[in-house]
C-alpha cells in the first residue's frame, strides 16, 4: 500500500507549520494555497523541472501511473513541483491498518515462538496507534478522529480473530507450544490437507466438501524493482504472496498475489490495474504469477483477478506511453467533479472544476474482477 515516509512527513509538516495549517479558516487557506502553488511553480526553472520529469517518468510506482492516469496535471503538482499534500483521515487509517496487517504476517512467516502470540493483537493494535497518532498529528480538531480511530481499533481486532485460527493450524503450532512444529505442515501436504478438512468440517454446510487447495503466505511486503524496458523501471511493494498448495497432487500450483484495501469500492478498474502491475513486475523476476486478489481488511471479503498474457502485454504498452507522456511533459488537467473533489490541489488549481450537487455512482458487482469491461 502507499507509505509517508519519514522524511516527506517532517517535510509537511514544517510546511503545514509554516502556514498555521490547522489554525486558518478555509478561506484563508484557499488564498494560502493559491499563493503558495504559484510561488512553487515559479521558483523551479526549466532544467530543474526536465530532471524532475525524466527521474518521475523513468521509475514509475503503481501510484504514480494511478495518478497520471486519473489527471496529468495533477501527477504535474505531485511529482514536478513535489507540493506537499496533507495527511487525510482515510489515508491515516489505511495506512495505520496497512502496518499492523503487515506485522500479522510477519509473525508467521518468521520463526517466531509460539508464547509471543499471547502478545500479537496487543503489538497489532500498539503499531496501529502509533501511526494513526503520527498522521494524525494535524487533525486534533477534527471530530471525527477519534471515531475513526476506535472504528479501526475494531477492523485490527476482527481481522485477527478471522485469520488466526487459519495461519495457527498452517503453522503446525500445536496446543504446548512445541517451536519444532513450525512449518511443518508446510512440509507435510498429508498433515496441511487432514486439518484443513478437519477446519472446513466445523462449517455444517461444508461437511461435505473437502478443500482441493491451501493457501500459505510465503512473503508479506515484498518490494521489487525491474526493469519493463530500457528507461522505463516499475516498482513497488506487495501486499503479500501466498502459495497455493494443490492437495490432491501435493505440488504448489501457483502464487497468488494479495492486495489488502480498507474496504472494497465500486471502482474495479483501479484494483485490476493495480494486480496487473504485480504481475508484470513479477513476470520479470522469472516468477510468472497470473492470479491475484483484492481483499478486504473491514470484513474480508476478497475480489479475484485472472489475467491473461495478451492482456498483460497491453498494459506494459499503456505503462511504456504513460512514462514517455510523462517525460514530454503532457500534463493536461482533467478536471472532474470525481477528479477534483479528492485531489488535494484543487483549491489552488487554475483548472479544478466548479462544484456541483455530486450524484453518488451506481455500484459494480464485487463479486470478480474479471467481469469488468476490458
Amino acid at each position: 500500500m502507499n507509505f509517508i515516509n519519514k522524511k516527506r512527513f517532517l517535510n509537511q509538516r514544517f510546511t503545514f507549520q509554516t502556514l498555521n495549517w490547522h489554525k486558518h479558516s478555509l478561506a484563508s487557506y484557499v488564498t494560502l494555497t493559491k499563493k503558495y502553488v504559484k510561488e512553487q511553480e515559479e521558483s523551479i526553472d526549466e532544467e530543474e523541472k526536465q530532471r524532475r520529469r525524466y527521474r518521475s517518468g523513468t521509475k514509475i510506482s503503481f501510484s504514480k501511473y494511478n495518478t497520471y492516469k486519473s489527471c496529468p496535471l495533477r501527477f504535474y503538482y505531485q511529482y514536478v513541483v513535489r507540493l506537499p499534500t496533507p495527511p487525510t483521515l482515510p489515508m491515516a487509517l489505511g495506512s495505520a491498518l496497512h502496518e499492523a496487517v503487515e506485522h500479522f504476517g510477519e509473525f508467521f512467516i518468521e520463526d517466531r515462538p509460539r508464547n509471543e502470540m499471547d502478545q500479537l493483537l496487543v503489538n497489532m493494535l500498539e503499531i496501529y496507534t502509533k501511526r494513526y497518532k503520527k498522521m494524525t498529528a494535524f487533525m486534533k480538531n477534527d471530530p471525527d478522529v477519534p471515531k475513526r480511530y476506535q472504528d479501526g481499533a475494531t477492523i485490527i481486532r476482527d481481522f485477527y480473530l478471522r485469520e488466526l485460527p487459519r495461519h495457527d493450524f498452517l503453522y503446525g503450532m500445536d496446543e504446548e507450544g512445541d517451536e519444532d512444529m513450525h512449518h511443518e505442515v508446510y512440509h507435510d501436504p498429508e498433515i496441511a490437507q487432514l486439518m484443513a478438512y478437519e477446519e472446513s468440517a466445523r462449517d455444517p454446510k461444508e461437511d461435505s466438501k473437502q478443500p482441493s487447495t491451501l493457501s500459505i503466505p510465503i512473503s508479506v511486503e515484498e518490494k521489487f524493482e525491474v526493469v519493463l524496458q530500457e528507461g522505463v523501471i516499475l516498482n513497488g511493494i506487495i501486499d503479500r504472496i501466498e502459495d497455493i498448495l494443490d492437495l490432491s497432487s501435493k505440488e504448489n500450483a501457483s502464487n497468488v498475489l494479495v492486495e489488502y484495501k480498507t474496504k472494497i469500492g465500486s471502482n474495479l478498474t483501479i484494483y485490476r490495474d493495480q494486480l496487473r502491475f504485480y504481475m508484470l513486475a513479477m513476470m520479470h523476476l522469472n516468477r510468472k504469477t497470473l492470479t491475484g486478489k483484492v481483499v478486504s481488511i473491514t470484513n474480508g471479503d476478497a475480489v479475484d483477478y485472472t489475467a491473461t498474457m495478451k492482456q498483460l502485454e497491453t498494459f506494459r504498452t499503456k505503462i511504456i506511453d504513460t512514462s514517455q507522456a510523462i517525460k514530454n511533459g503532457q500534463f493536461d488537467a482533467k478536471p472532474s467533479q470525481w477528479n477534483c473533489q479528492y485531489c488535494p490541489f484543487s483549491k489552488g488549481c487554475p483548472k479544478s472544476h466548479k462544484p456541483y450537487p455530486y450524484k453518488r455512482r451506481k455500484k459494480s458487482s464485487t463479486t470478480t474482477l474479471n467481469k469488468n469491461v476490458e
